[in-house]
């Protein structure tokens, strides 16, 4: 059998290994390169939106006694909302100011988280206390201690017409026992003190009874029928004057009823023989009411009485005397 040649065949040659991997090696690195690019770029965008970024917490401050808009004024520079609608009486905190805030002082919470605020209306009301029966001093300052203030406390102008103690409080509106606060008004009435018998004696029968009256007590008029004082002029009073009763008890007057008698005019003298010398004179000086000349001395009675002469004695005066006493007179 005839012997087959051996033929080689030789194909291309195959690179070396190591060469390949050289020559892909800068596109796979492009590739990746292009691929990390684009993952970031995805993330920076996708990712704020699938995890988006815890806020900063912040703490609540305290405001507790500030006035409203300065609470809210500190809570918004915080960053924080309020609500502040809520109301309650308060006897420490002014009307307006903080009384209590949720979340409370130092509480972390998120920004434009809400804080609650409860708001003082002012003080609490109070049932009014009973001052009736005080001296208006403890009366004043009971009320001020209760919560009234002093200047709603008002004392009436007129002084209450009662027997109690002078400066004593007898009537106070409003009632006890009524609900007040501090910004009521109350009024207080006090009474003048026991009223005593006026000074009446000497007066008219009238103005004594109105007098009395208005003290408060009642009148009795009585006759005085031994008093010479003009009439209806009071002369006496029981009680004595300044003498301290209860309101209605009586006080009795006695009042003059002497009425002057009427001046008469008294009669003409007598003078019988008309020499000037009324006849109960001449009977005083022993001369003769029928006779104007009783001495015959030629000057009637009437002028030797008046010119000093005794009119019984026929030389007195002396003869001639009696004419030039004549002419002077003339």
């Amino acid at each position: 059998m005839p012997a087959v040649a051996e033929t080689s065949v030789r194909g291309r040659p195959v690179p070396p290994e190591d060469d390949e991997r050289r020559s892909s090696k800068p596109w796979l690195w492009v590739l990746l390169a292009l691929l990390l690019v684009a993952l970031l770029a995805a993330a920076y965008l996708v990712w704020p939106r699938l995890f988006p970024d815890e806020p900063t917490p912040v703490e609540v401050p305290s405001v507790v006694r500030m006035d409203r808009d300065t609470a809210a004024a500190t809570l918004g520079d915080a960053d924080l909302q309020v609500d502040h609608r809520e109301r309650v009486c308060s006897d420490d905190v002014e009307a307006n100011h903080v009384v209590e805030q949720d979340p409370p002082a130092d509480s972390v919470v998120d920004p434009g988280s809400e804080v609650s605020l409860v708001l003082s209306s002012g003080p609490c009301d109070f049932a009014m206390p009973e001052v009736t029966g005080d001296l208006q001093r403890v009366a004043v300052n009971t009320l001020v201690q209760a919560g009234i203030k002093r200047r709603n406390i008002i004392i009436a102008p007129e002084e209450c017409d009662t027997d109690e103690e002078q400066g004593t409080v007898v009537e106070q509106t409003p009632q006890p026992g009524v609900s007040v606060g501090a910004n009521d008004t109350v009024t207080l009435c006090i009474s003048d003190g026991p009223e005593v018998v006026p000074e009446v004696i000497g007066l008219r029968r009238g103005q004594a009874e109105r007098a009395i009256e208005e003290a408060g007590f009642e009148v009795d008029v009585r006759e005085d029928p031994t008093s010479t004082r003009p009439k209806n002029e009071v002369t006496d009073v029981i009680p004595g004057e300044g003498t301290e009763l209860d309101q209605g008890d009586t006080v009795t007057i006695f009042v003059s009823v002497y009425e002057e008698p009427p001046e008469t005019t008294p009669p003409a003298e007598t003078d019988t023989d008309g020499d000037g010398l009324p006849d109960t004179d001449e009977q005083g000086v022993g001369t003769d009411p029928n006779n104007p000349d009783t001495d015959g001395d030629g000057v009637s009675d009437g002028d030797e009485v008046e010119g000093g002469t005794d009119p019984q004695n026929p030389f007195d005066p002396p003869p001639g005397q009696d004419d030039d006493e004549g002419a002077e007179r003339a």
